[in-house]
């Protein structure tokens, strides 16, 4: 039961970690398409796990990012704006 319950604890922590990593990717589309200047994400699971992959791919598409951590001690991930080509 213990294995069951571990495996199910470790997918949860997954899906977790997979909708973060997906809003991230939204955000750094929101603003590379010109949809928004910058988005603030801030509540997300994961997001100091996946802080480092997520500035690559911001980098990468042309946008800014920057990680800081919330009042409550939370990490807030700031995209954009569009750096200048």
């Amino acid at each position: 039961m213990l294995a069951k319950r571990n495996v199910a604890v470790a997918r949860r922590g997954t899906r977790a970690a997979e909708r973060t990593a997906t809003e991230i990717s939204a955000a750094i589309l929101l603003v590379r398409s010109g949809e928004a200047g910058s988005v603030k994400l801030t509540g997300l699971p994961s997001a100091a796990r996946l802080a480092g992959p997520a500035a690559v791919h911001a980098r990468a598409s042309g946008v800014g990012f920057r990680v800081e951590r919330g009042a409550a001690g939370g990490v807030v991930l700031h995209v954009g704006p569009r750096l200048a080509p």
